[in-house]
């Protein structure tokens, strides 16, 4: 039996997409877990993990090793503090769910930012939910060591933790505020009767999934918020989201949606209210950022001459580009930007015509707050592909941040025409 038939049960059960972790990382797990259960054969291997729901989610608990970290991306949570204030429902609970919430780290970050907003802990609730019975059980343990402490700032932790042993463990008030539950978006795993939620965050999940399973979780996503709610999505996913019924919400770094409904685009400040804390960002890194932008210029010209034909690449020059976006793709996932970035600056320099360097390029920008820098960097990769819909639905998003509706729409229209044209080739192909 081939690994091919595992890598489709992944697909059937939880909407993996293989390809964007790549498939020898779902064979290094697999091989992990073999010997775990002492199994030698991948055929047996199968029919454990597909007769036992169990085994499989250890499976996936290998697969999908989650990077993440007490306010990881400061700027979601400033957002959400000023979200909550200006619409903060007094006649009724204000609710919050974040899906996948792996180890606890977000849906614990997410209280502490409400109450630090002067929410009162009685007047809102948070749902965690994730498919990692391990992740749950250190999440409900609240139990966390210095890696999940990674902000310059930790006055949070002397405020809402207390030491135990070696490590942080959350203060009762704060764990009491947050409830538990195994679940998947992507398995309908949602009754009718929940919700809605008046913030949703579901950061770097769609990223793993397959165009179908995608659909379902961006429907479930509209289903489960407000109208007038409000969605966060991870910095590799925004994009995407102007595919759907979302508005993008102008706050930098937050990579905020809310329900298309009519309403306008709302800018969240609330008068005679203090400041959130100031973002906790690393100059130390913008600096080596924008130190390492100086491949821009290079990739500059030799994007606008006339682009080579892929099939015209010499084979080492697309294996180290294959090694290279992966390396890239990693280090993005990992939150650790600046390594991504460096590691983007270095495949261009190899290779400059690759379309997805510039777009992964202009991801990892975005990301970082540098909007014109990230602007080049897609614009480069729609010129090596006019039909690369990622890269035109990020370029429709920069636009709509900044201000520029028509640019956006666009930007837009373009994207939908590639996607139309891509599903159009899928059908011709089967």
């Amino acid at each position: 039996m081939s690994m091919q038939r595992i890598l489709d049960l992944l697909n059937q059960r939880i909407g993996l997409d293989a390809e964007s972790i790549g498939p020898e990382t779902v064979a290094t797990a697999v091989r992990r877990r073999m010997e775990d259960v002492g199994e030698t054969g991948l055929t047996a291997f199968f029919l454990r993990i597909e007769g036992s729901d169990a085994e499989l989610t250890r499976l996936v608990e290998e697969v999908v090793v989650c990077e993440t970290w007490f306010f990881r991306d400061s700027e979601p949570f400033i957002h959400l503090m000023r979200f909550a204030r200006d619409t903060w429902p007094k006649d009724r609970v204000f609710r919050v769910l974040s899906a996948p919430c792996s180890s606890g780290e977000e849906p614990y970050s997410i209280a502490m930012a409400l109450l630090e907003a002067g929410l009162p802990a009685q007047d809102f609730a948070i749902d965690a939910v994730d498919i990692s019975e391990r992740a749950l059980n250190k999440a409900e343990l609240g139990v966390y060591t210095k890696n999940s402490f990674r902000r310059e700032q930790l006055d949070f932790r002397d405020k809402y933790f207390s030491s135990q042993g070696k490590g942080f463990k959350v203060r009762d008030h704060v764990k009491s505020l947050v409830s538990f539950q195994p679940g998947n978006l992507a398995l309908d795993f949602f009754e009718s009767s929940a919700g809605p939620y008046d913030v949703v965050f579901c950061r770097n999940f769609l990223i793993y999934l397959d165009k179908d399973a995608k659909n379902r979780v961006a429907k479930e996503l509209h289903r489960l918020l407000r109208p007038d709610g409000l969605l966060v999505v991870g910095h590799a996913e925004a994009a995407a989201m102007l595919a759907g019924p979302y508005t993008p919400v102008r706050h930098p770094r937050s990579f905020s949606f809310r329900p298309s409904n009519g309403a306008t685009v709302m800018e969240f400040t609330t008068p005679n209210q203090p400041e959130p804390p100031p973002v906790d960002w690393d100059m130390t890194l913008l600096r080596q950022v924008r130190s390492r932008m100086t491949w821009a210029r290079k990739a500059t010209q030799a994007a606008f001459q006339e682009p080579r034909a892929v099939e015209a690449q010499e084979a080492p020059i697309a294996e180290v580009s294959a090694q290279g976006l992966a390396q890239c793709r990693g280090l993005a996932d990992q939150g650790r930007l600046a390594d991504a970035l460096a590691a983007c600056e270095e495949l261009l320099e190899q290779d400059m015509m690759n379309t997805e360097g510039h777009h992964l390029a202009g991801v990892i920008l975005h990301a970082l707050g540098e909007e014109e820098a990230a602007e080049r960097a897609l614009s480069r990769a729609v010129y090596l592909d006019p039909h690369h819909q990622e890269a035109l639905a990020q370029l429709a998003l920069i636009r709509a941040n900044a201000g520029d509706e028509v640019g956006a729409r666009r930007y837009k229209d373009r994207a939908d025409r590639a996607l139309s044209r891509r599903e159009g080739d899928v059908e011709v192909a089967r």
